[in-house]
């Protein structure tokens, strides 16, 4: 089992997590992990504080605020952005948030798919936070590694806490085993329970609050543009209803700019009938400048 370790007589915060990733990497694989929690429990912070830490002690650089992704759009762009190197991390934070449940699975099983397929030399860490695991399908719990749950923040302390569990699949029946994980502490072996972070660094923080509203406020405007998109066709859908089809085709040549003129020699009528099929159309809720003859 992947999880049992050799650990020094004191962990020190980071150490277990640190040193199984690292090993992980070494025999060139990727981690899939999700972290769970009701709202406000601290997941985002433990998997910003976890990132952190590990990218302090291991790879020896700052934790880039590029690489929280809050939708699986984002994730794709980063993993393409021939940016990250051997053992890097990405979060996705609340992963199924904006997704319908079925929508979301199905996206996120052919993303890991991807990742393990295209990626695999990367040797790519992709860490996701849920409200619960069972956003995720069956195929795509089957593939994490890691799943911690999250209970809340002590302010107090300034730590947040997680009970982790480690994936066992059995390759024979397809079942899982989810398992604390162990680590041999002075000649015996000791189950893992447990395992806290400091908060994150305040400027981290500060970044990632950028980046959420950054996103958020992309969303909402992408909503307001569609929403309004949607009513306008309504609106004209509706209207639509109550045109003949010659007012429609006579309404429809006056919005492509086309004149009362040009509209008759088209249809072969008199420009009086094209003005009164626009009139008409008007009175029926259709806002139209009449154009003059040319």
């Amino acid at each position: 089992m992947a999880t049992l370790l050799k650990a020094k007589a004191v962990m020190e915060e980071g150490d277990f997590y640190n040193r199984w990733s690292h090993n992980r990497t070494l025999k060139n694989k990727n981690i899939l992990g999700a972290i769970t929690g009701a709202t406000g429990s601290g997941k985002t912070y433990f998997a910003i504080a976890m990132a952190e830490n590990y990218y302090e002690n291991v790879l020896h650089k700052p934790f880039p605020i590029e690489n929280i992704c809050f939708s699986l759009v984002q994730v794709a762009r980063r993993l393409e952005s021939g940016e990250l190197q051997s053992g890097e991390s990405l979060l996705l934070e609340e992963g199924g948030a904006l997704l319908g449940n079925l929508d979301f699975q199905q996206k996120l099983s052919k993303m890991f798919t991807y990742i393990l397929q295209s990626f695999r030399s990367m040797n790519i860490g992709l860490i996701i936070t849920l409200p619960v695991l069972s956003m995720l399908n069956k195929q795509a719990r089957q593939l994490v590694h890691f799943h911690f749950v999250t209970n809340k923040i002590d302010f107090e302390k300034k730590i947040s806490k997680v009970k982790p569990f480690f994936h066992q699949l059995n390759q024979q029946s397809g079942k899982s085993f989810w398992k604390y994980p162990r680590v041999r502490v002075n000649g015996r072996m000791r189950k893992i329970t447990r395992l806290s972070y400091s908060i994150p660094s305040k400027e981290l923080l500060i970044k990632y609050e950028l980046a959420k509203t950054k996103f958020v406020s992309s969303i909402t405007n992408d909503f307001i543009e569609e929403y309004n998109r949607k009513e306008k066709d309504k609106v004209q859908k509706e209207s639509r209803k109550d045109l003949t089809a010659k007012q429609l085709k006579i309404y429809t040549m006056a919005c492509d700019g086309m004149s009362q003129t040009e509209i008759a020699k088209e249809l072969e009528i008199s420009s009086n009938s094209i003005s009164q099929s626009l009139k008409l159309s008007k009175k029926k809720g259709y806002e139209v400048v009449i154009p003059e003859n040319t």
